[in-house]
């Protein structure tokens, strides 16, 4: 090749590795970074670091599941819509009431919603099957022993895991922790980022644009992206292409956080200078282009103790492998232990493959009998199909279409990685 009337070899990636080779290098390489005891309010999103197991069986009491009275069930078995069985009243109990009642047979007691079961009950009769007439309740409906009663540890035992070790809390695990008996839990720490924009022809946003720059929109998607997920990230800004000033940012990076974002300069060219850079600061390198389509020119890297990760400089790519790389190594670093969440779906059209890479194609879906994919033209140069990109469908690079109607794999989420 020749640069500027200069005849320079030619460069090639060292070798381009399968994405999931990738992860599983990682996967030996990346540790948790420690464990830390947060609030119940404030784990959502967290990872549980160890088993959480019940403190507590739920219910921690038996109760009534409706309003109604509470019975002997033997009672109420002859009962019937034109043929009632009448029960002395001998008393109510409300939710959280601490009177003490005993239900004896020909007798009930009225009952409210959650309200604890009194002694010598063994079944309640909902409101609407009986009448309250001359102090006496009749009975238009029998019920069963047990009938309307959520018996004590009968939904969750005492010691029961509620959370595996390695799973990220959703909301409803809080609710499941709290009637568990948590106040707090412990969980991985989350690693502390950086994010530095690699290119001489970048401006921040608002910035006027001279000839041949355009704006910085990498930095931007990352930060919002991993402060909405709860990171403490740290923007960098834009760092020119020049080895000296890359090397500078990425080694001052390296001391003051975990993981190192960086987006351009990964690829095989002139001005590319991230794995050149890590290598110049006492770093090595793990992997330098990855078999996928986008995302060849992606790097990975460790700087000491610090792990880096070289994005590519087009959006589109950038997009693509945060939710493909960038997500699982997230997971990774927090201990995350689950698989990637996909289902089948059919193409719309004919879509173009690139032979002997894996494909991620931006698709929108369409719900319905079946799952459909329409597939976007993809092109990493294009932002446009940003627009209407809903998920990714994952194709091989076997051949160089993938058909109308054909299977494809989609991931029911972008941006949620679990790791297997």
């Amino acid at each position: 090749m020749h640069y500027m009337g200069i005849a320079m070899p030619r460069e090639l990636f060292l070798k381009l590795t399968p994405l999931a080779e990738a992860l599983s290098k990682l996967k030996t390489a990346v540790r948790p970074i420690g464990v830390e005891e947060v609030s119940l309010e404030g784990a959502l999103g967290r990872v549980a670091a160890v088993d959480l197991t019940a403190h507590v069986p739920y219910p921690p009491f038996s109760f009534s599941e409706v309003d109604g009275y509470a019975v002997v069930a033997e009672d109420t078995y002859s009962a019937r819509e034109d043929s009632p069985i009448a029960l002395r009243l001998a008393g109510e109990i409300l939710a959280g009431s601490k009177e003490t009642h005993r239900v004896e047979k020909g007798s009930c007691v009225r009952i409210a919603t959650g309200a604890a079961i009194p002694e010598g009950c063994s079944a309640v009769v909902p409101l609407e099957y009986t009448e309250l007439k001359d102090g006496r309740v009749l009975v238009y409906k029998s019920v069963a022993p047990g009938e309307n009663i959520a018996q004590l540890g009968g939904d969750i035992q005492k010691g029961k895991v509620v959370v595996k070790r390695g799973a990220r809390i959703r909301p409803w695990d809080i609710v499941l922790l709290a009637t568990a008996g948590y106040r707090s839990i412990p969980v991985y720490r989350r690693p502390s980022i950086s994010v530095i924009a690699s290119g001489s022809e970048l401006r921040p946003t608002g910035a006027s644009l001279g000839e041949g720059e355009m704006y910085d929109a990498n930095s931007p998607f990352l930060i919002a992206e991993l402060r909405s997920r709860g990171y403490e990230v740290k923007g960098y800004g834009i760092v020119s292409d020049t080895l000296g000033e890359l090397s500078e940012a990425m080694a001052q990076a390296a001391s003051e956080s975990n993981l190192i974002l960086v987006t351009g300069g990964s690829s095989k060219g002139v001005g590319d200078l991230v794995p050149k850079a890590i290598e110049s600061i006492g770093g090595e390198i793990l992997v330098h282009g990855i078999r996928s389509k986008p995302g060849k020119p992606t790097a990975i890297g460790k700087i000491r103790g610090t792990l880096v990760l070289g994005l590519p400089g087009y959006p589109v790519s950038c997009v693509v492998m945060f939710y493909m790389l960038v997500v699982p190594v997230l997971g990774m670093m927090e201990g995350e232990v689950v698989g990637y969440k996909t289902a089948k779906a059919l193409l719309s059209r004919d879509a173009s493959l690139t032979l002997g890479r894996e494909n991620f194609i931006p698709v929108k879906l369409e719900g319905g009998d079946k799952l459909i994919a329409h597939p976007l033209r993809m092109k990493t140069s294009r932002l446009s199909q940003l627009l209407d990109m809903e998920t990714l469908a994952v194709a091989s690079g076997r051949k160089v279409i993938a058909a109308k109607g054909e299977k494809v794999e989609e991931l029911l989420s972008v941006g949620r990685y679990w790791l297997k």
